[in-house]
């Protein structure tokens, strides 16, 4: 993050500086990881990730945004599993 800070051309594309992010191959940057995935999905239209209808699309639009929305549980969830979190079951029991 700091070497970013740094690179001044980037500040200039990319000043919100979020991360992950994409460039393409023109220069241009999207951030976040569902706006990344649509984008990959989009790039190759015969892998049919990003719906063949409308209807699969907001579907899949449907999902990807029930997971942003859970991000925090999952990351208390994984951190608990590996360890790196100590469980307290009531706190658990409220984030569901």
């Amino acid at each position: 993050m700091e070497d970013a800070r740094k690179d001044k051309d980037l500040a200039i594309r990319h000043p919100s500086l979020h991360y992950p992010y994409l460039e393409t191959q023109a220069g241009e940057i999207i951030f976040e990881t569902s706006a990344i995935a649509s984008h990959l999905a989009r790039m190759n239209p015969a892998a049919n990730l990003a719906g063949s209808k409308a209807f699969e699309e907001a579907q899949i639009n449907q999902w990807v945004a029930w997971a942003d929305s859970n991000k925090m549980f999952f990351q208390y969830v994984t951190e608990a599993v590996q360890g790196v979190r100590k469980t307290d079951d009531l706190k658990y029991g409220q984030m569901i």
